[in-house]
């Protein structure tokens, strides 16, 4: 049977981040919408929850029924808000890297946010391109800013307004998903690189505080392990898949 998945991707990219996985996979049929603002989706309400919008889109991209969620970054932590809101509708959950600050200790938190003082100050000073700079420093590939194409970089610069847009729900969790996260289901894997910085290693031990039936696996070295470790990323998620499977089929 072919399984259904809803592909979730990070910040300033767009649902083609998965087409390597995609070609790994073949007998996963995924589902990988460009949330708002990303890709070919066009622009969004900057009046309305960034979060919430990307939901309703997600949403209308979903499969028919059950179905599981891959998420990555930013798209983990929509996966999470999906959870929380549509419990019925998801059979597993696989979250890469998912920055989910509100689940992180408050110390590793407050280094975090000393190390983006600069990304902070640029966007304050309307410095797109350095705040765009700044960020990649610390969430890209490891490819330098100025070593992308003039179209990466463009393309980059002018969706870094969405980063702070999409803070209130992932730092200050304002639709409260952490507590409303079900109990036990469903299985559900957290993927962080080897050696991952604290703060996403406290975000990862956060959320499995918050779901005991979570388990966590360690593949890659950087933040975008959709597109750097493509190959160990899908034997981990496929291994998780079956395991997954087995217990759908016992209970």
């Amino acid at each position: 049977m072919t399984r259904n998945v809803l592909g979730l991707h990070c910040s300033l990219a767009s649902g083609a981040v998965f087409a390597a996985l995609r070609d790994v996979l073949p007998e996963v049929l995924f589902h990988c919408p460009d949330l708002p603002g990303h890709g070919t989706s066009g622009g969004w309400d900057e009046l309305q929850d960034f979060q919430t919008q990307a939901l309703d889109l997600a949403m209308e991209a979903a499969p028919i029924g059950r179905f599981d969620v891959l998420g990555h970054s930013f798209g983990g932590c929509l996966a999470l808000r999906l959870l929380a809101d549509h419990p019925e509708r998801v059979r597993s959950l696989v979250l890469i890297e998912p920055v989910k600050f509100a689940a992180a200790d408050a110390a590793e938190l407050e280094d975090h946010w000393l190390e983006m003082t600069r990304f902070d100050l640029a966007m304050a000073r309307g410095d797109h391109v350095k705040a765009a700079r700044m960020f990649m420093e610390v969430w890209g590939d490891g490819t330098d800013f100025d070593d992308l194409s003039d179209l990466q970089r463009a393309y980059v610069i002018d969706r870094i307004p969405l980063i702070p847009a999409m803070a209130p729900s992932i730092t200050e969790d304002i639709h409260d998903v952490l507590n409303r996260l079900p109990a036990g289901r469903p299985p559900t894997l957290i993927v962080a690189r080897h050696n991952p910085p604290d703060i996403v290693r406290s975000i990862c031990d956060g959320l499995q505080r918050h779901m005991p039936q979570a388990r966590q696996a360690r593949t890659g070295s950087g933040h975008m392990i959709p597109l750097t470790d493509t190959g160990d990323l899908a034997q981990v998620v496929r291994d998780f898949w079956r395991d997954a499977a087995a217990m759908d089929d016992a209970e």
